[in-house]
């Protein structure tokens, strides 16, 4: 290697570390509330996106400081740096979609609920009107098309062994947990255990569900709704048969709908530990891919629960017994339910 070439390689490497570091002065800043720092980035189009670099001091919603306010309207990114942090936190709206106009608030951490897995908690986006904490409470979350809201599961937070990207991405997010008081590192002990006890593990777009009532998306025209069931120490993905016609293999409908199980209470499931599934709220409208369609799935109908006709049993609710082997993941919602 020339002696030209070597000096330039160093350079480089020199000005690109310059770069990714974070300045000593970051956790000055913090302390002191001094204004975010605006961060530009080129795209192959030619169009630059001015994200801003946000200085926030806590992600409990009763410590929240006019300082931590956001306003990530049509940005691509939300770029978070916290106190004493040698990285800072990029989060994503979905896919290549930039956040929805508007979208001005606070980053707050939703604990879970009385009784409910500890591990149950995520990263959420207040919006508000006003220029302070105090309109937090009449504030809405930040939702995502799907009508579910915007959020990261403490799930997909986690440090692992051998996952170094991930636990340096959400470093800076896991001390401020730890510092709020929302987390311990017991927790993240067991959250790293029940992520390596799984093959599959949760993504930030995952939807991780832990009691009935709980919400879920689902289109009609998709072959499985998948989702991952959590109990206090235990994690299980699930994958179950979608809308679709198991004569054709084709889909019936198209359109999505919010749903939820729900504990059965029908006759014919009495004295068994039986889920159901009921359409909530339908999203997106329901069409029939097929005229003059009559076949096994039923109208998915807003308010009703999910039925289709079986060949022996007639019209019939769609139904899962959580002590089959192929849906035992189901049993943690009752678990949770006790």
């Amino acid at each position: 290697m020339s002696a030209t070439l070597a000096v330039a390689r160093r350079s480089y490497y020199s000005a690109t570390l310059s770069y990714c570091r974070p300045s000593p002065f970051y956790s000055m800043g913090n302390r002191h509330g001094l204004p975010p720092v605006s961060v530009a980035r080129s795209y192959s189009s030619g169009i630059v996106d001015r994200s801003v670099l946000y200085r926030i001091q806590t992600l409990h919603p009763s410590r929240l400081r006019s300082s931590d306010l956001m306003d990530i309207s049509s940005k691509l990114d939300i770029y978070v740096h916290t106190p004493g942090s040698q990285s800072s936190f990029r989060g994503k709206y979905y896919g290549v979609h930039r956040f929805p106009e508007g979208t001005r608030g606070f980053l707050y951490y939703k604990s879970p609920k009385v009784g409910g897995p500890p591990a149950a908690g995520e990263l959420r986006f207040r919006l508000i009107t006003g220029n302070t904490p105090a309109s937090f409470v009449q504030g809405s979350d930040l939702q995502l098309e799907t009508g579910l809201p915007w959020c990261i599961p403490l799930l997909t937070m986690i440090e692992r062994p051998g996952s170094i990207r991930e636990g340096r991405h959400y470093q800076c997010i896991r001390q401020l947990l730890l510092d709020d008081g929302f987390v311990t590192p017991a927790l993240l002990k067991t959250c790293a255990a029940m992520l390596n006890s799984n093959s599959c593990r949760p993504r930030r777009n995952s939807r991780i569900i832990h009691s009935f009532g709980e919400l879920f998306h689902i289109s009609f025209d998709a072959f499985s709704v998948n989702f991952f069931a959590l109990s206090k120490d235990q994690l299980r993905y699930h994958k179950y048969q979608g809308f679709y016609d198991s004569i054709t293999r084709k889909p019936s409908y198209s359109g999505s709908a919010l749903c939820c199980f729900e504990r059965s209470n029908l006759p014919q499931h009495k004295g068994t530990r039986t889920a159901v599934i009921r359409i909530v709220k339908i999203i997106s409208p329901v069409t029939c891919l097929y005229p003059n369609y009559y076949g096994p799935i039923t109208l998915p109908v807003e308010g009703e629960l999910v039925h289709r006709i079986y060949r022996h049993g007639g019209l019939q609710p769609v139904s899962f017994k959580a002590d089959s082997t192929k849906t035992m993941g189901l049993q943690m919602l009752f678990q949770n339910e006790s």
